[in-house]
């Protein structure tokens, strides 16, 4: 029978009985750290031997044992309003913190040791939502205060702000997980995307998990050697999911999902709408905290912004629309990529792999290229197949 906890006890990383006020004794991977330093060695390169206890540590009390607290997710909730409200002060403020955020974020992105130890972080997907709440916020609770928004502005930024949310949704559904018992299908075109001839170059497409498997009847099979599943030409294996996607296009650490054929239209219309959402807002925001000018009798925008800082309101409202249209354009740039990919047939998976390719002038286009136009069509109209297995059965 298990033992009853009390709200403030629960159960460690090494099985034991433990306490949350003794979160700062008898841990020896700290002390061992300490030790280090202290005598100015070197310390051990792999970091999550005590980065794992020391997290499994900050807990909260709760009915039937103590809580582990996601600083992943909770974090960008405070973070957020607190750098924005900073930057907000003057504009000093808001180069230093414009400038330093995107530096510490790329180089968190690329760490290959953060993502090792944590790999179903939810920092990425928090800051994600966190940014996207608090800006919708300062709009309808700040900026709309100054009542310069018609209300059919309004409702067109929640129409917008819905459509995302929506093809969100369907984003985070199945991406097209192959499961053990999915086989080359014998159709022609199901035989296109996961039969490759033998005499076709492979457009990078082998992980170090996949392995190939001698041809059969003139055609090269390859096996994931960790699903231990036949993969497809363009099927292949995500180290942070654990299971193979069939034409994955990436692993997207802002919502926490992959990307494959069964979710790659609907990541491509959310991106679309989110950029526009936030060009909008950003647009809709600028226009009321600055003093506007009409161009072309038509387009209003902002002419003159240097009493921003002269209230807190007026400057946090400000800073928002600035990350707001940071966010806009970092959309952009990912928009560009997809529809740039999309018109060679080509997933971000495997332009990747073939970026030296590029670098030296070599044709990038893969055995699946059908031309601009008809790879476009493709993308957009062509019918997915239906039978990926469910993420719970994973």
């Amino acid at each position: 029978m298990k033992d009853f906890l009390c709200c403030c006890e629960y159960i460690n990383v090494k099985g034991d009985r433990s306490h949350i006020m003794a979160m700062c004794c008898d841990c020896e991977e700290l002390d061992n750290i300490a030790d280090r330093c202290l005598c100015c060695k070197d310390q051990p390169g792999n970091y999550g031997l005590f980065a794992q206890p020391c997290l499994d540590r900050i807990r909260i009390p709760w009915i039937g044992g103590a809580v582990k607290v996601n600083l992943g997710m909770i974090c960008p909730m405070f973070l957020i309003p607190s750098f924005i409200g900073l930057a907000a002060t003057s504009c000093t403020m808001t180069v230093i913190v414009a400038v330093s955020l995107p530096i510490v974020f790329f180089l968190l992105y690329i760490n290959v040791s953060f993502l090792r130890f944590h790999p179903k972080s939810r920092l990425f997907c928090s800051w994600f939502w966190s940014s996207c709440g608090f800006l919708l916020w300062v709009l309808e609770y700040m900026v709309m205060a100054y009542r310069e928004i018609l209300l059919s502005e309004n409702l067109a930024l929640l129409f917008l702000v819905g459509v995302a949310i929506y093809f969100y949704l369907l984003t985070k559904g199945n991406p097209g997980i192959v499961g053990h018992s999915t086989r080359f299908d014998s159709s022609e075109d199901s035989a296109r995307d996961t039969v490759l001839d033998i005499n076709t170059p492979k457009v990078g497409i082998v992980e170090s998990e996949s392995q190939s498997q001698p041809a059969v009847d003139g055609q090269r099979r390859v096996s994931c050697n960790v699903c231990k599943i036949e993969q497809g030409s363009r099927t292949s294996h995500c180290k942070l999911c654990g299971v193979c996607i069939d034409r994955r296009d990436h692993h997207c650490l802002w919502i926490n999902h992959c990307i494959g054929a069964n979710n790659h239209r609907s990541f491509v219309l959310c991106l679309m709408f989110f950029t526009l959402a936030c060009s909008y807002g950003a647009h809709l925001t600028m226009t009321t905290v600055c003093t506007p000018d009409m161009y072309l009798d038509y387009f209003l925008l902002p002419v003159n912004c240097q009493f921003v800082y002269s209230d807190m309101h007026i400057g946090v409202s400000f800073v928002s629309a600035l990350y707001a249209a940071l966010l806009a354009i970092l959309g952009a740039m990912c928009l560009v990529q997809q529809f740039m990919l999309i018109c060679r047939s080509l997933t971000v998976y495997e332009w990747r792999k073939n970026r030296y390719n590029a670098l030296i002038g070599c044709n990038m286009g893969s055995h699946q290229n059908l031309g601009c136009i008809r790879n476009c069509c493709q993308f957009w109209f062509q019918s997915r197949p239906g039978h990926y297995i469910s993420i719970t059965e994973v």
